[in-house]
């Protein structure tokens, strides 16, 4: 590869003269088996009159490898050797070393020598997660001719905000800073606060339904509040976006027909999510036909209830149980079907919070149009 610039071309470290100047590279890469990789890299960079009447040349010889183990080890290093108009050969490496604990926690490791001098730094970081959660960065540096210095960071990310804590020691700007940000959103009827916000957002909403895991494109960033809402900030606009929800969060008198949804929301805007958890109340109980002083358990007939115009049917089982689902507290027409003739009453629901209502044993008297007791 040979580019050549313009008389007018400039960089910072070569500003525009009134000669032109080149760049000459060359790449060599061979891999060696899946794990170690080499490559040659050779630069020629001609800078045209740094100073008056002396250009210069650069030429740079590279060695670049990379060791992946088996396991979460990296080994990676760098040689280089440097070629300057009117200056000695110098040797630079560069060598390094990187170990994954998981998969938010990484150590490194690295060596750099330029000719004589030399700088070693060691770091350790945890980024913060999509959701709620914990990062910190811990780093040294150490010089053949300089002292020591270090730095740590410690943030944490909620659901209202971000805050970083920075320690430096050592260093020209030693000392301690403090930030925190965050954010307020207008969505849904109802301001929430959240994280700040850059990109786009979206509310999801799961009535009732408190303390529900939402995932967004399968990494957890958060639960419900108490009224079933969660803020989700920082989604791509204009591209799908997968929010899910953890159905097994909902209480067991609760279903849902659907657990996730694709929304491609505006930069900068938001979009509603709501999953319609629907709760379960069951109503079981008894019935039996009454004939004056006959009692007779319709087994396996049915037992038809009538809800708004809808009927509602439950097969009658050998000790005349019956069950039903979110019918609504009141009287409502039911006919008991078993034999050549329905037998009508009246069906009362009893208002109850709880997850079962049982009506223990409701009669039908077959000798009377309409009616029944509990």
């Amino acid at each position: 590869m040979r580019p050549v610039f313009s008389p007018q071309y400039a960089t910072l470290l070569a500003p525009a003269r009134n000669r032109w100047a080149s760049l000459i590279s060359g790449v060599l890469s061979v891999p060696l088996g899946r794990r170690i990789s080499l490559s040659v890299q050779h630069t020629i960079d001609d800078l045209a009159d740094v100073e008056p009447g002396r250009p210069m040349r650069n030429r740079r010889t590279a060695l670049t490898g990379t060791w992946r183990t088996a396991g979460r080890l990296e080994f990676y290093g760098t040689v280089a050797l440097n070629e300057q108009t009117d200056s000695a050969r110098r040797l630079d490496v560069f060598a390094g070393a990187s170990l994954l604990l998981g998969t938010r926690t990484a150590i490194n490791v690295a060596h750099d020598r330029s000719g004589a001098q030399g700088l070693t730094t060691v770091e350790m970081q945890q980024s913060l997660p999509v959701g709620p959660g914990f990062g910190y960065r811990l780093s040294g540096v150490a010089g053949d001719a300089s002292s020591a210095s270090g730095s740590g960071v410690l943030q944490y990310q909620g659901a209202f905000g971000r805050y970083e804590v920075t320690r430096d020691v050592g260093s020209a700007v030693a000392g301690t800073s403090i930030s925190a940000s965050g954010g307020v959103v207008a969505i849904g009827g109802g301001l929430h606060l959240t994280r700040a916000v850059s990109t786009s957002y979206a509310l999801v909403r799961v009535p009732g339904a408190a303390g529900v895991r939402v995932y967004d494109n399968n990494q957890p960033v958060g639960r419900t509040d108490r009224h079933g809402n969660l803020l989700v900030p920082n989604l791509l606009p204009y591209y799908g976006n997968r929010l899910s929800i953890a159905d097994t969060d909902l209480p067991l008198d609760y279903e849902i027909e659907h657990t996730g949804q694709t929304i491609a929301p505006p930069f900068q805007g938001g979009a509603l999510v709501a999953f319609l958890a629907e709760r379960i109340q069951g109503v079981t109980g008894r019935v039996v036909l009454t004939h004056g002083a006959a009692r007779t358990v319709p087994v396996y007939g049915n037992l038809v209830v009538t809800v708004k115009g809808v009927r509602q049917v439950s097969p009658i089982g050998a000790q005349g149980e019956f069950y039903f689902e979110n019918l609504p507290a009141g009287p409502h027409p039911a006919a008991v079907e078993f034999g050549d003739t329905p037998c009508a009453f009246t069906l009362t629901v009893t208002p109850s919070a709880a997850p079962f209502i049982d009506l223990g044993t409701v009669r039908c008297d077959a000798g009377a149009p309409a009616g029944g007791t509990r």
